[in-house]
């Protein structure tokens, strides 16, 4: 164990001492943490060379030679040799002319492989290590021939032929050369979007052929690079924008981290409705406020110094009705109607003609649950949607013929279902027990070879099962 961790702990070990050293040498330049912040990116920088190397270690740690770690290994290294050169160049270290444009030019080449190349291979492997199918393999090999074009983006800048030009006041390369990887610019800026695109279509379809825990993993990724695409769509379409709002890449190996090795620990839905509430709350408050301002000084033809205030008090006011509201709205996308069991179970009696199958059809439609079915004497009598592992279990009351019980699968991420979800079952359920005396009924005849839970102890209902709490009474091994 500790020489399979001794790698990863050294890999870190180095970036955090490159990383310290490059902040001494910033200040003992004479250069302000405002100017790390702004102009230069040296923190930015840093922080990806940091929480990248970081959860690659972490990842390595536990899961020797695993590839997504690799690859943050990687990325934080493109980040880490990039921070040096911001120190170097600093002013603190006297280096000759020659050394000074070379540690300039490595610098503002060297981080561009980690979003071109290692982003688009990270989502592409993720979270097993390997591409979606051997289909998808090709697409690995376009992302790695992208690799040799990075410093095509650089180049012109460094020949000073393109704006920026070099921080030194002379041009690092001749003129020729800039104007060749000035033609080749558009080819590799076209390339690489192809190649992301083509990343985030993969992890669509994995996404979407994915059950149980891969899902899991997979939604801990969709989050992280939502809320970061979210914060940073102005910078992705115009390649301009608030340079702080690059420090929400770090959330992407972050999340990846814990979806690899801790995904059970932490309810992804929740997090994900929370995001999308105050998303949507925070857009919403700079709408209204902007709005109200613009209309009060229009009216009042700049003459009223209070309006920025009115215009707080108005959102102060609206603040919480509005987030009951979007918090409703989110919880139905989400969670269906197990806040308005009434609705629920008048969705669930229109379907009571369409017999027991309809019946359970409607329970997931009405709850958004993955899997519903009906079970009794251990076998089950009918089933809607594919078993996830974890199940919930409500005994039905059938007025003759053997105990039954409804099973329904938990949505992906949870772990138990929540109190309004047991409440809307405990209504649902009635309205599922009147059509199951036919069924227990018919199914006596049926064959022992029917569908019925796998081999295990059994419990009092018969399914082979182990009872963890009254809530849940039963959770399949």
């Amino acid at each position: 164990m500790a020489v399979r961790r001794a790698g990863p702990v050294a890999a870190l070990t180095l970036t955090v001492v490159v990383v310290a050293a490059a902040w001494v040498s910033w200040f003992l330049g004479g250069l302000t943490f405002a100017d790390a912040a702004e102009g230069s990116y040296l923190l930015t920088n840093s922080a990806q060379a940091l929480t990248f190397t970081a959860f690659g270690a972490l990842v390595l740690a536990y899961r020797s030679g695993h590839r997504i770690g690799l690859l943050f290994v990687v990325y934080g290294a493109c980040y880490t040799l990039s921070v040096a050169c911001l120190g170097l160049l600093s002013g603190a270290v006297g280096l000759p002319q020659w050394w000074a444009r070379a540690v300039e030019l490595l610098g503002i080449t060297v981080w561009i492989p980690a979003p071109a190349v290692c982003l688009p291979l990270i989502i592409q492997l993720f979270p097993d290590g390997r591409p979606l199918s051997r289909r998808w393999r090709p697409l690995a090999l376009a992302t790695l021939a992208v690799l040799p074009l990075t410093p095509v983006l650089t180049l012109p800048v460094a020949a000073g032929i393109a704006e920026g030009g070099s921080a030194s006041g002379a041009p690092i390369l001749p003129a020729a050369a800039g104007e060749a990887a000035l033609r080749l610019t558009p080819v590799f800026v076209v390339a690489d979007a192809l190649v992301l695109l083509a990343s985030l279509g993969a992890l669509g379809l994995r996404t979407r052929r994915s059950r149980g825990a891969p899902r899991l993993q997979l939604m801990w990724l969709l989050w992280a690079v939502g809320l970061f695409v979210a914060l940073n769509v102005q910078r992705i379409v115009t390649t301009d924008g608030p340079v702080l709002f690059l420090l929400t890449l770090p959330l992407i190996p972050a999340a990846v981290t814990v979806a690899i090795l801790r995904h059970r620990l932490y309810d992804i839905e929740l997090i994900v409705n929370r995001s999308l509430v105050y998303a949507v709350l925070t857009l919403g408050v700079v709408m209204v406020y902007l709005g109200i301002v613009a209309a009060l000084s229009a009216l009042a033809q700049d003459r009223l110094s209070a309006t920025p205030l009115i215009a707080t008090a108005v959102i102060a006011l609206a603040f919480a009705p509005a987030r009951s509201a979007v918090q409703s709205v989110v919880d139905r996308v989400m969670y269906g109607q197990r806040r308005d069991p009434a609705a629920a179970a008048a969705r669930v009696g229109l379907r009571l003609g369409a017999g027991l199958d309809g019946v359970l059809r409607a329970v997931c439609e009405a709850l958004r649950l993955p899997y519903a079915a009906v079970s009794s004497d251990g076998r089950l009598v009918a089933t809607y949607g594919r078993p996830p592992q974890l199940r919930h279990i409500v005994s039905l009351e059938v007025a003759e013929g053997p105990p039954a019980d409804l099973l329904v699968g938990l949505r992906a991420g949870e772990s138990r279902l929540s109190g309004a979800d047991r409440r809307a079952l405990g209504l649902l359920a009635p309205r599922s027990a009147w059509p199951c005396r036919r069924c227990v009924c018919r199914s006596k005849w049926a064959s022992p070879a029917s569908a019925s839970w796998p081999r295990g102890r059994r419990n009092a209902g018969g399914c082979a099962a182990t009872c963890t709490t009254a809530s849940a009474r039963c959770s399949p091994r």
